[in-house]
């Protein structure tokens, strides 16, 4: 327990120390129109569906529990300043759901669950509607309209400051190198049966 503790303060503090030493770097970078304060960022808490290998579920509830106990042990101890607000993790077919209040906890889940398989994070989980009237959740009939609230969304929440997308034409966009989008895609019931041409379509969109 002491080492996981130990190990955790160790993280945040470096954590701390690229957020300022990236802060002092911005400062002295020309800002383009997409990073201005008045960038719309995806609002927290973020929805997390933490998954498992079928029968594992108790097993990493119990981790989640016991890591948000430390968590909040270190905080206590060390007077760390983070705006936590720990949610009872929730057990379903396959894996936990999970809302964390900041991204801290998310490194610490990356960092230290062994039953998990992955860690998805939905960025289109929020209730609300988007400013432009797109639901995060969203149906699509068919291709065309699939496309067009796909990118109203993306636009609506900036996606952008998250996954820092490429130009269409591959080139480096400022100090951000060219890399390759992957996209899955898996359906159910949907009319929209075809999942590599949902694939591509996703792909054009971003």
């Amino acid at each position: 327990i002491e080492k996981v503790r130990t190990n955790m303060v160790k993280k945040s503090k470096e954590r701390r120390e690229i957020r300022v030493k990236n802060n002092e770097y911005s400062h002295h970078q020309p800002q383009s129109a997409t990073s201005q304060s008045s960038v719309r960022q995806i609002p927290a808490p973020f929805n997390l569906f933490i998954s498992c290998l079928p029968g594992l579920e108790k097993l990493l509830h119990h981790e989640i529990v016991y890591l948000q106990q430390q968590w909040q042990r270190v905080i206590d101890e060390y007077s760390i300043h983070v705006q936590e607000t720990f949610q009872k993790p929730k057990i379903m077919a396959g894996g936990v759901t999970l809302t964390v209040a900041d991204t801290t906890f998310l490194y610490i889940l990356h960092l230290y669950l062994g039953t998990a398989s992955h860690i998805y994070w939905r960025f289109n989980a929020a209730t609300n509607e988007a400013d432009n009237g797109v639901a995060p959740l969203f149906r699509a009939r068919g291709f065309p309209e699939l496309k067009r609230k796909l990118k109203d969304l993306i636009i609506s929440q900036n996606w952008a400051c998250w996954l820092d997308l490429p130009s269409p034409s591959g080139k480096d966009v400022g100090n951000i190198p060219p890399w390759k989008l992957k996209v899955k895609v898996t359906t159910s019931k949907s009319k929209l049966i075809h999942t590599k041409a949902v694939e591509e379509r996703v792909f054009e969109t971003f």
